[in-house]
């Protein structure tokens, strides 16, 4: 092989060097500055999507924080709505009491009255059987009639005096 004989390495090594300037200087005028175009516009678009990204995060922090805000209020809203309608009930149920409890009160009073009317009625009714009763048994025992005033004011104080 011609590459590994002595005698040619001298030619070789002239030839290798003039090769390897004429390659560096095509890639540092052709090559390289294509290449740098590219990292460059690599780096630039790598730059750009770095600040847009940068730009949408802000974006979404200001939009969390809008939203947390307007949560916020749609709570104390909701919290003023309730209580609101926490109050108007307790209201109407407060109203709806009173007025249950002033019928109430006006049926126990109507049904107070007619049981007094009642007992009345029935203490009457005792007071003229037990008037009767007494007059019989009075007439049967001495055998005299009494007078009916006698008798009732008898019957009236011993009834009185059981009340």
């Amino acid at each position: 092989m011609p590459q590994l004989d002595p005698a040619s390495f001298a030619p070789q090594l002239v030839w290798l060097f003039i090769s390897f300037i004429a390659l560096y200087f095509l890639l540092g005028r052709f090559a390289l500055p294509k290449i740098g175009g590219i990292i460059k516009a690599r780096q630039d678009r790598l730059d750009d999507d770095l600040s847009q990204a940068e730009t949408y995060r802000q974006e979404a922090e200001q939009a969390m924080a809008d939203y947390e805000a307007a949560l916020a209020e749609a709570r104390g809203k909701a919290a003023e709505i309730i209580q609101e309608v926490r109050d108007a009930t307790a209201a109407e149920l407060a109203k709806q009491e009173a007025e249950l409890e002033g019928k109430l009160s006006a049926q126990a009073a109507e049904a107070e009255a007619r049981i007094q009317a009642s007992r009345e009625a029935a203490l009457t009714g005792i007071q003229e059987t037990a008037e009767a009763v007494v007059a019989e048994i009075v007439q049967m025992t001495i055998g005299q009639d009494v007078k009916d005033d006698a008798v009732k004011k008898a019957v009236s104080e011993e009834m009185n005096n059981r009340r």
